[in-house]
């Protein structure tokens, strides 16, 4: 609903009670830590804490551990729930689970690639043999240093190619023994070089590489078979051991890990601090309203009052219900540290313009129902699924609504009547609706841009922004209602304004709002898209009722993947435009960005890169 108002503190303390200070500001988590630099030579970067490298040693070993046994783990309804972290605990649970299983586990793994590795190449000499037409003994393959051996074989089907090959070899002492495709060159080691000559003149020819035979190929495949099974059995007799690792010690390692993640990241700010021999600094951003807090930590700071730097971080601060729409403002920018926020229009509008163009009360029950999922799924893991699963679940009563007043239940399949008007019937009044709409929405982004400016302290920018739309519309809306003379004024003082603001091209800013305003149309568009689709899926789906004994069953298929299909289009359709009419529209009106977002020093932040 708003930005928070920031505050700079100074942090100062002594080396050796730095990862206590560090420990108590990273509980607080209340503050963004500032980068610094020093030119000074006897004010040096600070190092990191020599606990650091000890818990990135055990992140190291957690991650291997948890990368191996991540795959026996079913897929589970959420993941393990984060537990308050203890630094010397943490470490224990490592030195205890490699005592415990590292070695194991390590060999265990090493076995399964050993086998995998192995089964491998049985799999690839079986389909080299299985390819070979005829039986090969050690004789034909082995070479020495009289004779060589090629398997040559033919890309190309062609016998006259095959026999144009033949005659080409003829002048040479060869054995060529051929089929099919396939030619099984042997000759001696003189001619090996005008050989490969040839045959790879021959683009259509590939020369094969055959392994070692111990009796025959028949016989080798029989024994790859054989040797394969076996692999078989160890590898699911080790599957089973490592399956029971996992199920045993596979929360523990995914717990312990994100705790000393935790710790890694409080202890590398260290790396935005500054230092003497026997003590270090660091600058933040406080919230104002958390400074009582901070006082009473055994901390030193000095306040400084209101930031002078342009990049400075900006925190939103918004209820339960508007922070799941954060992530929708963030991904187009950051509003800049004193302006406003929009996170709260967009959390009221966008559930309106998506359930406005979905507008059906089957679909919004399939949305709801996904979202409900969602919800279950989401873990503090995956905080944006809870987010996108609420503004869905949102979403979908707005379609319910919606469908309700057009009277849409999967198109006309179930048929209800509608509490306000069928849009195919007045889409005319549709399209006023959704242009009313969008005064609505543009005038709101309007009165935001007026605010800022007084803000600011710059009433001319409301002068010659601001008041001339206003005047356009009041002028529009006057010569609509019959007041011809008020309205020709209003559209005159709007005129002159927009052409002493930019000349003759100031006239442009009137096309550029009607074109802003008249994209709002899309409401209409992909509301009718929605019906209309739905209505040509059940028009197809009843034609299909007229085929003897299938026929239901052809429309009970139609029906239900047609409007599946429909359903995952215009819930894209929908979710697109909303935000679109957000980020273009409203956004233009007067929307300030930052590059700097507000990160949290704290532990509140879990760690889902590992």
């Amino acid at each position: 609903m708003a930005i928070k108002k920031l505050l700079r503190i100074n942090i100062f303390g002594l080396q050796k009670e730095k990862q206590s200070i560090l420990d108590n500001l990273h509980k607080f988590n209340c503050l963004h830590i500032k980068s610094l630099e020093s030119e000074q030579e006897s004010v040096k970067k600070d190092t990191s804490l020599p606990i650091q490298e000890r818990i990135a040693s055990k992140i190291l070993e957690l991650k291997w551990m948890k990368d191996q046994l991540k795959h026996y783990i079913k897929k589970h309804s959420s993941d393990p729930n984060p537990i308050n972290p203890n630094l010397k605990q943490d470490l224990n649970i490592v030195n205890k689970l490699k005592k415990e299983i590292y070695s194991d586990l390590y060999a265990h793994i090493t076995d399964i690639n050993y086998i995998k590795e192995k089964t491998k190449s049985y799999e690839e000499r079986i389909t080299l043999f299985n390819k070979v037409p005829f039986d090969l003994l050690p004789s034909h393959i082995e070479e020495n240093e009289h004779n060589f051996i090629l398997l040559v074989r033919q890309r190309i089907l062609n016998k006259k190619k095959i026999i144009s090959l033949e005659k080409k070899l003829t002048h040479l002492k060869l054995n060529i023994v051929s089929k099919n495709d396939f030619f099984l060159i042997q000759g001696l080691k003189k001619d090996k070089k005008e050989v490969l000559n040839i045959v790879k003149q021959n683009t259509y020819n590939s020369i094969i590489s055959l392994p070692n035979i111990h009796t025959s190929t028949k016989a080798d495949l029989k024994y790859a078979n054989k040797k394969i099974k076996f692999y078989e059995t160890k590898f699911n007799q080790l599957d089973k051991k490592v399956a029971a690792i996992a199920n045993k010690h596979y929360t523990t390692i995914f717990i312990a890990l994100n705790n000393l993640s935790m710790f890694k990241e409080r202890y590398a700010i260290t790396s935005s601090a500054i230092k003497t021999d026997k003590t270090f600094f660091l600058q933040a951003y406080i919230p104002k309203i958390n400074l009582a807090k901070l006082k009473k930590l055994p901390i030193k700071v000095t306040i400084e009052e209101e930031n002078l730097e342009s990049d400075i971080p900006v925190a939103l601060k918004n209820n339960w219900y508007t922070k799941r729409y954060e992530f929708v403002t963030k991904m187009f920018g950051l509003p800049k540290y004193g302006s406003l926020d929009p996170t709260i229009y967009i959390s009221f509008f966008l559930p309106i313009f998506f359930g406005f163009m979905f507008s059906d009360i089957g679909y919004g029950l399939m949305l709801m129902i996904l979202s409900i999922f969602m919800i279950s799924k989401a873990t503090a893991y995956h905080k944006i699924l809870k987010d996108a699963g609420i503004i869905f679940f949102t979403s979908s009563i707005s379609t319910i609504i919606f469908g309700w007043l057009f009277g849409s239940f999967f198109g006309n399949l179930i048929k209800i009547k509608p509490l306000l008007f069928d849009p195919f019937v007045n889409a005319k009044l549709v399209l006023i609706i959704a242009l009313v709409i969008g005064l609505v929405h543009l005038n709101i982004g309007l009165l935001l841009d007026a605010f800022l400016a007084i803000k600011k302290r710059n009433p001319m920018h409301i002068v010659l922004t601001d008041l001339p739309i206003w005047l356009l519309q009041a002028g529009g809306a006057l010569l609509v209602t019959g007041n011809s003379l008020a309205g020709y004024i209003s559209l005159g003082i709007a005129v002159g304004i927009f052409v002493s603001k930019n000349k003759i091209m100031g006239l442009m800013d009137i096309t550029g709002f009607a074109g802003t305003w008249f994209s709002y149309a899309r409401l209409l568009a992909l509301c009718l898209a929605t019906g209309g689709i739905s209505l040509g899926i059940n028009i197809i789906a009843k034609l299909f009722l007229s085929i003897p004994y299938i026929g239901i069953l052809l429309f009970i298929l139609v029906v239900i993947f047609g409007h599946l299909f429909n359903f995952a289009l215009n819930i894209l359709g929908s979710s697109v435009h909303s935000v679109r009419l957000h980020y273009i529209e409203f956004f233009s009106q007067f929307y300030e960005t930052s590059n700097e977002n507000f990160k949290e020093y704290s532990p509140n932040k879990v760690n889902d890169s590992f």
